[in-house]
């Protein structure tokens, strides 16, 4: 729910602060890219990001913790808005120093697939 807010409030420092150095997921992206993604939304004034949470389930095993998302992301550009349809992400986390941090997420890349369809370039 951290993470969510400062998408939607474009804090930069406190959503890297949730990203493990050590992030990688199944498509090869490593906290570099993914911290090279962040600064580009957050340095485009036009682009905002709303996040509704429909449903999570949180699992936590000592040191490691999954949780399961279904969510809806609207994106706004100017006045224009793109509501996708709902999706499920996956969201692994360990603990670094006495805080929870992201160590890798899956199911973001179908709402990459939609972005296309609505005709956005990543």
């Amino acid at each position: 729910m951290e993470a969510k807010a400062a998408v939607e409030m474009k804090q930069y420092s406190r959503l890297m602060r949730l990203i493990s150095p050590n992030y990688r997921d199944s498509t090869g992206m490593t906290y570099m890219d993914l911290e090279n993604a962040i600064q580009s939304y957050m340095k485009d004034r036009d682009l905002l990001a709303k996040i509704d949470v429909i449903a999570m389930t949180v699992y936590v095993r000592r040191n490691t913790s999954v949780a399961d998302l279904r969510l809806q992301v609207t994106l706004t550009v100017g006045e224009r808005n793109y509501t996708f349809k709902p999706s499920s992400l996956t969201i692994f986390l360990q603990k670094e120093l006495m805080r929870w941090r992201i160590i890798t997420v899956e199911g973001w890349q179908r709402i990459l697939d939609e972005l296309t369809n609505y005709g956005f370039v990543y």
